[in-house]
């Protein structure tokens, strides 16, 4: 277990809820403010027990605050929306293929189809929005290396960009952690590429308070020579 981890979660936790130092500790029953911030400020480990109770107040697992996972409830809820898009979406796609090839449907029909195939599309790349979104703004989430060593300032996301100057083709793709491919931008200008390519992240997270982590992300994309990049 990482005492840094811990803290941070804790403290991003705490603010997400609004309530101070005080309040949580109230709510856990520690008789004093400075037994939580010996917490939050990583200088001592919770008990299990209390450990528990402060899972149990911030609606996340023990194993999320330890920094074991990166599962919340309301990114589990976001994954299973994606997962009921896709599968959907995948349903329509092939209906809407198969219609093609039925000369007797009215062509009213298979416009339906072709429209409902596009809306699906539409709440597809707005639900991965949300969770890329959700998934970026918690502390240290996927930062584990390959030596199982916290690493600061990582992201729950594989980030590549591809820059073709002679055709004048450029893109930008994020993906999941199961290498699905969450959102991808195509752009025939370079200008407006190199301005996406900055600010996407912001885009994504809008929080005034993370400013830091997607200005941080952009330069470390900007700054890289390969054509192709993953984080």
């Amino acid at each position: 277990m990482s005492l840094n981890i811990l803290s941070i979660r804790l403290k991003w936790l705490r603010e997400k809820k609004r309530l101070s130092q005080k309040e949580i500790a109230a709510e856990i029953g520690v008789k004093t403010v400075n037994a939580y911030q010996k917490w939050e400020y990583g200088e001592r480990e919770p008990k299990l027990e209390t450990l528990g109770k402060l899972a149990k107040l911030f609606e996340v697992s023990a194993d999320f605050i330890l920094g074991l996972s990166d599962d919340t409830p309301e990114s589990k809820a976001q994954e299973r929306e994606i997962y009921f898009y896709r599968e959907y979406l995948n349903r329509k796609r092939l209906e809407f293929a198969d219609s093609m090839f039925k000369d007797y449907l009215p062509e009213e029909h298979k416009d339906q189809l072709y429209n409902e195939v596009r809306n699906l599309e539409s709440e597809l790349f707005n639900a991965q929005a949300r969770y890329v979104k959700t998934m970026i703004l918690i502390p240290f989430s996927r930062s584990i290396n390959e030596k199982n060593e916290y690493v600061k300032d990582t992201y729950p996301f594989r980030i590549s960009f591809y820059g073709n100057y002679e055709d004048k083709e450029f893109a930008i793709s994020i993906g999941d952690r199961m290498n699905h491919e969450m959102l991808f931008f195509v752009y025939n200008d370079e200008k407006e590429f190199l301005i996406n390519l900055n600010e996407i992240p912001s885009k994504l997270n809008t929080n005034p308070e993370h400013v830091n982590e997607s200005d941080l992300l952009s330069r470390r994309i900007k700054e890289h020579k390969n054509p192709f990049l993953n984080f």
